[in-house]
Parts: structure tokens; sequence; C-alpha cells
């Protein structure tokens, strides 16, 4: 919920578990170049900050998660990465019915190199 004159902060719970992670690597099969990410999902409000009257509005995007597939040597399956939050092709389960629902996946290397919009590899 956003109230006016705040902005709310999300906060990352736990990945999703390994059976999702396998179901969607088996589903999607990206391009050479190409990176798809697992969101991690993410409570609805933890803290928030307060704004000068009437400017901003907005909340946090998740900026980290799971490889669920990769057309780059670099990253495999099942790796951690943090990724710029404005970056990514958005794939909703609106619109593709292979996203679980409540999950968010993201493609990478398709307006720009993956590279530069993976930020780090956890571990």
């Amino acid at each position: 919920m956003i109230k006016e004159n705040y902005i709310e902060i999300k906060s990352f719970v736990a990945s999703h578990g390994p059976e999702i992670i396998e179901r969607l690597s088996s589903v999607v099969k990206p391009l050479p170049g190409r990176v798809a990410v697992l969101c991690d999902p993410h409570v609805d409000r933890q803290s928030g900050i307060l704004v000068a009257p009437g400017k901003y509005k907005g909340s946090q995007d998740s900026d980290s998660g799971t490889v669920i597939a990769s057309g780059v040597l670099t990253l495999k399956v099942g790796d951690r990465v943090g990724f710029l939050p404005m970056h990514g092709l958005r794939c909703s389960p609106d619109e593709f019915s292979w996203v679980p629902t409540g999950a968010e996946v993201r493609l990478y290397g398709v307006s720009c190199p993956y590279h530069e919009s993976l930020v780090i590899l956890e571990g």
C-alpha cells in the first residue's frame, strides 16, 4: 500500500524453492547471450521513507533472483544474481502461462548485453 508522501521499502524473503526453478528451467530455452532470472519474492512492507509533500510516490522492485535459463557460458541454472531493478524484459503470469502465479521472470540480454544488467553473482 502506498500513501501520499510515503515510499515503501520492500524487504526480500528467501528465494523460490528448487522445484520451481527446476520446472522453469525445463520450459525456458533462451537464445545465446540471453539470461532468464526468476525474481525473488518480497513482502508488502517492512519500513518506509518520508518524503517532501506531494512529490514522490512509488515502491522498490526486487533486485535479486535465481537464474532459471542461461544462453551464456558464465552463468548456469541455480546461480543467484543481483541485477539493476529497472532493467530486463518483465514476464508476468498474465502474459505467459509458464510463469508461476505471483512470480516475475525477467529476461536479460534483450535490449542491452546481459552483463550490463546483472551486477553481482552470489557465491
